[in-house]
């Protein structure tokens, strides 16, 4: 059914609140217009009717306005004709069921497609010879494709991964804002009914659109550990074909910010499957050593974990003391495989929510955290060659950050870094492989931030911490959760002038203490109220953290349910054990 844009109406503005006018969409047919009234009982006399845009004007419109898809918007059997990845356009692959040279099959028991659901520890800790690595996402990866991930392990070091069941996931939806795209071009060998573990670009990866040749309905899916799948349901549908699909994953999983606050007792432990009684007495005599404990902030604990790990070295094996845990941890012996296992136990003993995930040629781990959720940690690792295939002609991801950890020396020279003897990419797909990404909005200068999603819950279990917002609909917090913080202060800054439902509109703001002083890593919290409301009726629309600076710039998706009226835009921060929380007034 086509749409048409209401004109914005006017906005003001107040120095401590910022108003927004959003005009919002209406759907025509049958010669009559239907549009959201800002209430029953306040009828609209009036509202210009624009003529709907061509489907060429439309995607003038998004080129011009930035928007980062190009064509028809992503659906099921639908794929956009380009996209903008940072500062690059990237056509749809091509959809012909001709198997490149440098492609393998997914659905078979091949070299690079096939999924480990067990890995355990190994006394081979000397560099490997050369590591086969086969791209999938454009941009590429390389060589952190998502393969296989684990998140528990038994009494003899086995990890796997702790529950096997799938959900599906929604397919469709129009990109979210400060999140990256990528391009999967794949050949499936398809079975109905039968499940194909796919590789991933992150663990939050959404899947926006997909088309196949040739045509068959796909259902896509994912377990608790984040390993991905696609199937067919549809009988008489067996064979091989080419899947184009699109996805997009959160730019703060490659590049992280650590809030400096946060203490590893904070954490919630619901995250971390039970470690085997043999294992944790291993891993206390472990954190004993390291003098790793529950009080520490979670940015000094990993930092020390992350350096201890990555200064490993490929050499001879330890002795063997009839614990290969504490062999490995005690001699810093290994490549990325026993860096990553070593750290994915230790780590989980702490109380860090960690698990181990790997390709055909590589392993690391990813941590969760409140607010940000899982995020990439690469340990390195030692291999005298890495031989990668079907990347040819791909561009190559640049985080928006370098890693916010620890780099001894030896981590730098390493592979996973794209240093060495490289071999199927050039000498411009390693420099721009080894740059970090900036642009005027870049998470990493700003803040990061984090949107929510079509339930307007904020994306994560960070919605479990406590919110603190505009209104009075929001539960208080008790005196003695206030005693002995530092009070603080949030303030919008800058906001949109004019917002329409399903764009985005800017938003910036900071959190100091009373003295001004800026407030780096505490959570922000995103609210839209009805204007001249006193806040109430209020809705959750973003999340993020502060920088150094205690600032936060971040591109806000509005609701397509919004009504069509002037909304006032409020920041809050719930505080932590340090400071108290404080709303925008």
């Amino acid at each position: 059914m086509p749409f048409a844009v209401f004109a914005a109406t006017l906005v003001t503005m107040r120095n401590w609140r910022q108003a927004l006018a959003l005009s919002g969409l209406v759907l025509a047919g049958g010669g009559f217009a239907l549009a959201n009234a800002q209430s029953r009982s306040t009828p609209v006399l009036h509202e210009d009717i624009v003529v709907p845009l061509s489907e060429t004007e439309r995607t003038a419109k998004r080129i011009e306005e930035g928007t980062p898809v190009i064509g028809p918007l992503p659906k099921a059997q639908q794929n956009p004709t380009a996209i903008a990845a940072q500062d690059k356009l990237l056509p749809k692959p091509e959809s012909s069921t001709r198997q490149g040279s440098q492609e393998v099959i997914h659905g078979r028991k091949e070299f690079g497609v096939d999924r480990q659901t067990e890995s355990s520890l190994d006394y081979s800790t000397e560099a490997d010879d050369t590591l086969r690595y086969i791209g999938v996402y454009n941009p590429s990866i390389v060589p952190f494709k998502r393969m296989s991930a684990m998140d528990s392990v038994r009494s003899d070091y086995t990890l796997f991964a702790s529950q096997s069941a799938t959900s599906d996931l929604e397919i469709g939806n129009s990109p979210r804002a400060n999140h990256d795209l990528f391009w999967g071009s794949i050949m499936v060998d398809l079975v109905p009914g039968e499940d194909v573990p796919i590789a991933s670009v992150a663990p939050d990866m959404r899947i926006l659109s997909y088309e196949t040749t040739p045509s068959v309905s796909l259902s896509f899916s994912r377990d608790i550990s984040d390993n991905y799948f696609l199937r067919t349901d549809e009988t008489g549908k067996r064979g091989i074909y080419r899947v184009v699909f699109l996805v997009e994953a959160s730019p703060t999983y490659f590049a992280p910010t650590i809030p400096k606050k946060l203490l590893i007792r904070d954490i919630p432990i619901g995250h971390i499957p039970p470690l085997p009684a043999n294992v944790r007495k291993v891993a206390a005599k472990v954190l004993d050593q390291m003098r790793l404990h529950s009080d520490m902030s979670v940015s000094d604990a990993l930092n020390k974990l992350v350096y201890y790990f990555r200064s490993f070295d490929a050499k001879a094996p330890p002795p063997r003391s009839g614990d290969i845990y504490f062999d490995l941890y005690s001699s810093q012996a290994g490549v990325c495989r026993h860096r990553s296992f070593a750290f994915m136990i230790t780590a989980n003993a702490l109380g860090i929510p960690t698990r181990y995930v790997t390709n055909e040629a590589h392993a690391w781990v990813e941590v969760w955290l409140p607010v940000s959720k899982w995020i990439r940690i690469d340990l390195g690792g030692a291999a005298s060659t890495l031989d990668i295939q079907n990347v040819s002609g791909k561009t190559m991801y640049r985080p928006r950050g370098d890693s916010p950890f620890a780099k001894p020396e030896s981590y730098n020279d390493n592979y996973s870094r794209l240093n060495g003897d490289i071999r199927g990419l050039r000498p411009d797909q390693i420099a721009e492989r080894q740059e970090v990404y900036k642009s005027e909005n870049s998470d990493n200068a700003n803040g990061s931030f984090f949107g929510v999603d079509d339930d307007h819950q904020p994306d994560g279990e960070a919605s479990d911490a406590p919110l603190t917002g505009p209104g009075s609909g929001l539960p208080s917090v008790p005196d003695e959760e206030l005693a002995g913080k530092t009070p603080t202060q949030a303030r919008v800054l800058s906001v949109s002038n004019v917002g329409y439902r399903g764009d985005t509109i800017a938003i910036s703001g900071v959190v100091e203490d009373r003295s001004g002083l800026p407030l780096a890593g505490l959570r922000i919290d995103v609210f839209l109220a009805p204007a001249g409301n006193e806040g109430n009726d209020s809705l959750l629309v973003g999340r993020g953290i502060a920088d150094k600076k205690g600032y936060i710039e971040a591109q806000i998706e509005l609701p397509l349910e919004l009504n069509t009226q002037l909304y006032e835009v409020f920041i809050s921060t719930p505080g932590n054990d340090q400071y108290q929380p404080s709303v925008s007034f």
